[in-house]
């Protein structure tokens, strides 16, 4: 078999890879709807771990192609996912293009790499026939590679949503405060009556039913003229929600009318006759008189850990964090603990159990704010 060689110097080689990654941002733009950003994805060529060799530059090539563009001001870029120090490079990014640059550069390096292929003199020499993998030793070949990058994702998500759940609990501003306060920042950056992106990751809801609660919120300020409308993408990565055409006047009007409302109810609030139960080294939750009302927990039982973390983090925690932080081997145990702690406050304290120890879908458990929890050494 015949194999055509071409020499080519480092330039021409360079200029090759920058209107190959040209291309592919190029693609992406015709794939991605006018209102979104393109999001660009670090491709990989299987079995390619060194060099440019190949039809796909090696990875770390591409990162360096994509910030050489940012360089000559034809796009900007932000990594897309977790990515911290320490980690492996980000994998995606998201890219704003300033079309007129991009055009300018893409019509330029179009023309050099036509002009290489017409001008190049290439060396003609013979080469054993080379046998083709079928489909099925390909995918063998590249399993175990493929594996662990299932479990990098896998990791990587699960360490994102770690430090989402810690950022949440750690933040003493209402989860619907916070949001609106995202989206004007995020709408005077980019200015009145422009469009923009906002990830899920970036809000104080939770997984799960936490993104249908925010959709409920989005639509209320819909109605008030806060923006025309919004979107909703679902992606690899998770989810986006987009901005149309956002009113930034309508916007603060609306943290008014919220900030009312949220006074409202801290003044309700006040209003409501503080109870105090008290909460000993021993385990023993109880009122006065503690002879009449009081409920023996073991000092060690999941059941004391659970209200006594409770009573020390004020507001809703999540199941599955109240289960990690006190090293409960699952949530259905918890689930069951708090049960039984509900079952025997009505018995022994002879209050509403479910009252004390309040539960909500999406947020999960916390201490109702009319009892005060008054820790005592005996």
């Amino acid at each position: 078999m015949i194999i055509t060689k071409i020499t080519i110097t480092p330039e021409e080689k360079f200029n090759q890879e920058i209107w190959w990654i040209l291309q592919e941002i190029k693609k992406e733009q015709f794939a991605t709807p006018k209102e979104e950003r393109v999001e660009f994805i670090i491709r990989i060529q299987p079995n390619k771990s060194k060099g440019t060799d190949g039809d796909i530059p090696h990875p770390n090539t591409q990162k360096k192609l994509l910030y050489k563009l940012k360089e000559w001001r034809v796009l900007d870029l932000e990594p897309l996912g977790l990515y911290l120090e320490g980690f492996d490079p980000p994998k995606a990014y998201n890219l704003t293009i300033y079309q007129t640059n991009f055009d300018e550069i893409y019509d330029e390096y179009q023309n050099k790499n036509t002009n290489l292929r017409d001008s190049q003199p290439i060396e003609l020499y013979k080469n054993d026939v080379i046998k083709t993998e079928t489909w099925k030793e390909i995918l063998e070949k590249t399993a175990p590679d493929r594996r662990m990058e299932q479990e990098h994702h896998h990791q990587e998500k699960l360490q994102r949503e770690q430090l989402k759940q810690q950022r949440i609990l750690g933040t003493k501003i209402d989860k619907y405060a916070h949001a609106l306060d995202l989206i004007i920042e995020r709408a005077e950056f980019t200015g009145d009556g422009n469009n923009f992106i906002i990830e899920f990751y970036d809000f104080n809801f939770e997984q799960m039913l936490g993104s249908r609660m925010l959709e409920k919120f989005l639509t209320e300020m819909q109605k008030d003229d806060c923006f025309e409308k919004y979107t909703r993408t679902n992606y690899a990565g998770g989810t986006r929600f987009g901005f149309i055409n956002p009113n930034i006047k309508k916007l603060k009007e609306f943290k008014e009318k919220q900030k009312a409302k949220s006074l409202s109810l801290e003044t309700k609030k006040k209003q409501i006759k503080e109870t105090d139960i008290y909460l000993n080294q021993n385990g023993d939750l109880y009122r006065e008189p503690k002879n009449k009302y009081c409920y023996p927990m073991s000092e060690k039982s999941n059941r004391y850990k659970i209200v006594r973390f409770l009573a020390m983090n004020r507001g809703y925690r999540f199941t599955k964090f109240i289960s990690k932080e006190l090293d409960i081997k699952s949530e259905k145990t918890t689930h069951t603990e708090i049960g039984k702690i509900r079952n025997n406050i009505k018995k022994y304290l002879k209050i509403d159990g479910k009252d004390f120890l309040q539960g909500k879908k999406g947020s999960g458990y916390r201490i109702n704010p009319k009892y005060k929890i008054v820790f005592k050494n005996e």
